[in-house]
């Protein structure tokens, strides 16, 4: 009767593709390349969903240099189809589909940020309802991150949790780290397209004395994107370091991961690797732990001001207000906004001003999701501050949601080490995550991290294993990487 009920859906679903495949052959031909390849992914998504899915999870990190050629956006797209695809399929055939509350909590809250395209749409925000289109990606965004943690957890039982977070955390990290690699040392051998690292201009001195201020990337969009993979793929490395028989593995990729960190140039990098390795050595004080702690947080501080840029950074923390005595406030945003000061720190505050100025005439909605570059001193530029994004696109509601969005994640990290206390592994996993959360809690005050969508797929990933069950007894019958029926 079961099978009878996959084959119904099957013959149901068929029609439908052939129908759809003639409409778009009508309409635009080479859509239809476009068409079969989504047929082929949705055949070896039915036929190998284990695998699809780890599938899926891999390539996210390599994606983000064809975002000119809109590879990403053709990604969250083909997530979510699928995702659709697989829960009405699971659905019309009775199959058991996993679900847990912190899961119906985060759908929800993803969900709800529509209501700001409902009231651009009537017009009660003051932009124009010409810009739905952009607060509508940014939207299905917000809602593809969510289906990461809902196929992850369809996997337990059927992947080996320990192999799937080496895969995940690492795996995934391969094909950045070599272009990285290559950006580093040898960036004249990469096209153009792989070539292009991030070059700032904080220091415009030092751009005029010729000084290197290239920042590495990857694969990513921006190179602190790359500093946060790193910084994540760090933490689990030392997880597996303290929890593994074979620790030599592990003492390799942290000096790999901590170079990565160095050549990203990144503050917000900086300032989240050292909550990791605080929270590492405060959770269970030892002395290789500290040994540890203290030499991986030294070479990269010392590696980071190894290079005029570097010191340049690292200067400008005492050049800011609060800092500093001798600069107030005012001072400091007079000097960024006149280009007088070339502070990155000051410029943020600067930003932040200009932003939050504009976000006084509609405190209460705000002006709708993904605007915030509207208000923008300069073109295209994001605020560098979650917090004040909430603020300016969805004003005091939306910083509300952002506080409750950040706060499950504590609260769910919390209550994995709890149900954990049998689980010495599992445990010092979840405690991990809860240090993942609150770094990012942190770097969200200078950074865009929240659109990261790289960031939330590896994150959350990682947050749907650590809920599975580690019993490794349905695992001693086979030790393949994935259990068979």
């Amino acid at each position: 009767m079961q099978r009878s009920k996959e084959y119904l859906f099957l013959y149901l679903l068929i029609p439908c593709i052939a129908i759809s495949l003639g409409l778009i052959a009508g309409a635009q031909p080479l859509l239809i390349v476009a068409a079969i390849f989504a047929a082929v992914a949705l055949y070896f998504f039915f036929n190998y969903f284990e695998q699809t899915v780890i599938f899926l999870l891999l390539v996210r990190n390599s994606l983000d240099v064809f975002t000119k050629q809109q590879i990403p956006a053709a990604y969250t797209l083909g997530l979510v189809a699928l995702t659709v695809i697989y829960l009405v399929y699971k659905f019309a055939t009775n199959q058991k589909i996993n679900f847990d509350g912190f899961w119906w909590f985060m759908a929800v809250w993803s969900f709800v940020q529509g209501t700001w395209i409902v009231l651009l749409l009537l017009g009660a925000l003051e932009l124009s309802p010409s810009l739905l289109m952009i607060s509508f990606r940014e939207w299905f965004r917000m809602l593809s991150i969510p289906l990461i943690y809902l196929l992850t957890i369809q996997l337990e039982g059927k992947v080996n949790p320990i192999k799937f977070i080496i895969i995940i955390a690492f795996g995934a990290m391969i094909f950045p780290i070599f272009i990285a690699l290559l950006q580093m040392f040898v960036p004249s051998i990469l096209p153009e397209m792989l070539a292009g690292i991030n070059k700032t201009t904080d220091n415009l001195d030092l751009v005029a004395q010729g000084a290197d201020v290239s920042r590495v990337r990857g694969t990513f969009i921006h190179a602190n994107t790359l500093c946060r993979a790193s910084v994540i793929s760090l933490g689990v490395a030392i997880w597996e370091l303290e929890n593994s028989e074979v620790r030599w593995p592990w003492l390799v990729l942290l000096p790999l991961f901590a170079l990565l960190i160095v050549g990203t140039k990144s503050m917000s990098g900086l300032i989240m690797l050292a909550i990791i390795l605080l929270a590492t050595m405060m959770r269970k004080m030892s002395f290789s732990r500290v040994v540890i702690g203290v030499v991986l947080f030294s070479g990269v501080l010392l590696l980071f001001s190894s290079s005029q840029y570097g010191q340049s950074r690292l200067e400008s923390l005492y050049n800011m207000p609060f800092v500093n005595p001798d600069i107030d406030f005012n001072r400091a945003v007079i000097l960024a906004r006149n280009n007088l000061s070339d502070n990155s720190l000051n410029w943020r505050l600067s930003h932040w001003k200009y932003l939050l100025d504009h976000w006084e005439g509609s405190s209460f909605f705000g002006y709708g999701i993904g605007l915030s570059t509207h208000f923008a001193a300069r073109e295209v530029l994001a605020p560098h501050n979650d917090y004040v994004k909430f603020l300016i696109e969805q004003g005091y509601i939306g910083v509300s949601l952002l506080i409750a969005f950040l706060y499950a994640h504590i609260y769910r990290a919390i209550q994995l080490i709890k149900d954990a206390r049998f689980d010495k592994r599992r445990r010092e996993f979840a405690y991990m995550l809860l240090v993942f959360s609150i770094a990012m809690s942190v770097g969200m005050i200078t950074e865009n991290i929240f659109r990261s969508s790289p960031f939330f797929v590896t994150l959350w990933s990682l947050f749907a294993v650590a809920s599975w069950d580690w019993n490794e007894s349905k695992y001693k019958q086979n030790r393949r990487f994935m259990r068979r029926g």
